[in-house]
């Protein structure tokens, strides 16, 4: 009987089993997942809405007992325009030590929250200038 056939159909097959568990498990971690994260586009949102002085001097300047939370119309049309029609959002200041949580209850849905805490100088504001913006963006 001859081993050295057996034992050369064995190594094949043995590398042919290598070779094709390495192609599956490349192309498992190369398959694009199918969920969106749009938590960097509020990030981003926030960056630039901080740059902003006139959206900055609104923010420190917001009233915190106000319970109607209107965020003026200019921030809300810059928002507006930098979230696509697909998505929905709201925005929310409130002080820097709250956890700072939706309005409305949004369920069924992923919602994607970012908040960037927003401050000024003493001399300019010197008390109660720290506040925290806080948007949630979930798909319509």
């Amino acid at each position: 009987m001859d081993k050295k056939g057996l034992i050369k159909t064995l190594e094949a097959v043995i590398s042919i089993l290598i070779i094709m568990t390495a192609v599956f498990i490349v192309s498992i971690r190369d398959f694009p997942s199918n969920e969106v994260d749009y938590s960097e586009k509020a990030r981003d949102i926030l960056k630039e809405i901080s740059k902003n002085s006139t959206f900055r001097a609104e923010i420190v300047d917001y009233e915190l007992n106000n319970n109607n939370l209107v965020i003026s119309t200019e921030m809300d049309t810059f928002v507006d325009g930098k979230i696509p029609d697909f998505l929905d959002y709201e925005l929310k200041i409130c002080p820097s030590e709250d956890i700072c949580g939706m309005e409305i209850l949004i369920s069924g849905k992923d919602i994607f929250p970012a908040e960037r805490i927003i401050s000024s100088t003493f001399d300019t504001y010197p008390q109660n200038s720290v506040r925290k913006i806080k948007i949630f963006i979930w798909e319509k």
